[in-house]
């Protein structure tokens, strides 16, 4: 299965069709979800950029399109993880 294919499953497995709210933080998740959401974002930052196009990034309210944007997107999921407020677009 491809990897971009078991992120999309597992996301939909621990939040089925909800998207994670704007203003959320990462303390708001369920264990479940936080684990899901650190397992994919490990896994990226270990090469698989494929997972940052469309399905985690885009799931949060995050979207990468250019490389430059991809990386603004890592800092923004690395700094939800972190604790701070999710915000859409920004």
């Amino acid at each position: 299965m491809a990897p971009q294919v078991c992120a999309d499953l597992l996301l939909y497995l621990v939040f089925g069709q909800s998207q994670i709210p704007e203003g959320a933080t990462v303390h708001d998740l369920t264990p479940n979800q936080r684990v899901i959401i650190k397992a994919i974002a490990d896994n990226a930052s270990t090469g698989q950029e494929m997972l940052y196009r469309d399905g985690t990034l885009n799931f949060m309210g995050i979207c990468a399109v250019s490389q430059s944007a991809g990386s603004q997107a890592r800092d923004k999921l690395v700094r939800f993880l972190n604790g701070q407020t999710l915000e859409y677009g920004s």
